[in-house]
Formats: structure tokens, sequence, C-alpha cells
């Protein structure tokens, strides 16, 4: 074999392994899977509108005001109810009290201007001992009572609340002392009253112009 013929057999050898080899890249290049990179995604920032606080409103704003100038104290009372004042005379304890109901939620049974009845009431007791008013607030076996201490109006007050089991009546009390006077701030109610909301309301009003 002369040296030009094994030049060309050397030749076609390196073509074959060269076209090979470019096969060969080509074929695994596209069998390998193609990864797609993750679009990232944009977030969108939420601007947050503050939310106006609502005004709280004063349902007691257009009630009626009481003002006790013999005692020096006035609270507000719903429009629809009415003002009555009794001399109470007890065991032992005479008051003066300022009693405040709705006539038109009493039960015929009720005499509407009657201490029994479903009423607001500010009680002054002159000649009487805090301790003897705080026993008669408590009442006896028939009822139900819890007794907690507190501060009302400034002064260190008696808190009591009183489930008569006969009458099937609750009657809340704050009892303290201010100038020589027990006062006794409260109310009582029968279970098919359904004001009794008004009634804490009126608590809330009670203050001292003095």
């Amino acid at each position: 074999m002369n040296q030009k013929g094994f030049a060309n057999i050397v030749l076609v050898v390196v073509i074959v392994l060269v076209v090979g080899a470019v096969c060969y890249f080509v074929f695994v290049k596209k069998s390998e899977p193609v990864v797609q990179q993750p679009t990232p995604t944009q977030t969108q920032t939420k601007t947050s509108n503050p939310t106006p606080t609502a005004t709280p409103k004063n349902e007691t704003a257009s009630w009626k005001t009481y003002d006790n100038a013999e005692f020096n104290y006035e609270l507000k009372y719903p429009t629809n109810w009415q003002v009555f004042s009794k001399t109470i005379k007890g065991p032992g304890a005479v008051s003066k009290g300022t009693f405040l109901n709705n006539p038109s939620l009493l039960d015929p049974k009720e005499l509407k201007d009657s201490a029994h009845s479903t009423h607001f009431a500010v009680l002054v007791y002159v000649d009487s001992a805090l301790e003897d008013v705080i026993a008669h607030k408590k009442g006896g076996r028939e009822s139900t009572v819890t007794v907690t201490s507190q501060k009302y109006l400034g002064y260190n007050a008696t808190a009591i609340e009183n489930y008569h089991m006969f009458e099937k009546t609750t009657a809340e009390w704050i009892v303290f002392q201010k100038d020589g006077k027990v006062f006794a701030v409260g109310y009582q109610y029968y279970p098919y009253f359904s004001e009794i909301d008004a009634l804490n309301q009126i608590f809330s009003t009670v203050k001292f112009t003095n």
C-alpha cells in the first residue's frame, strides 16, 4: 500500500470519529430534560387604610337632669321616666329617697309611685350608722347576698347585690358615708323588667355638685 492510500484511510477514520462524536453530542443534549427556571412572582404590597374609630354615642345626652339641692347631688334619667320623693321609715332607719321609674313598664300589681316597684333610687340616711344601713340592704334569710368593697364617687363603699328568693327581685346597692350621712345608691327590679341597661346608665350619671 502506498503512502497516499494510507493517508486516505486515516482521513476517513478521522472523519468517521468526528461525525460520530458530533452525533453523540447532539443526541445526548436532546435527551437531557430542559429545566425551566421559575418565573419570579411579583409580590404586591397592600396599603392598609386605617379604619376610622367611631365616636362613642352619649346615650344620656338627651336625658333629663334631676338636681337635689338638699343633699347636693344630681343624676340624669330617660325622658319617659318619672321622679318622685318619699321618706322611708324602716326598722331603726329613716331615709329620704329620690326614686325613678318608667311607669309604662311596671307590672299592674306594682304601684307606680311605690318604693317596692322596679326603680332606681338615691336614699339618704341622716341619723343611721353605716353598719346598720349595710345590714338593712343585705336583707334577711330569704335573700342571697354578694358583698364587695369598692370606690364610688371617690368614697370607700360597700357594694351589695341582693336576690330576694320569695319576691324574685334583684337589688344592687352601693352604700357609703359622706359628710356624716349614709348614702345608698342603687336599684331594684323584677325579672320581667326590660330596661336593665337604663338602670345602669342612670348609675353612671350620679355625681355630687358640691
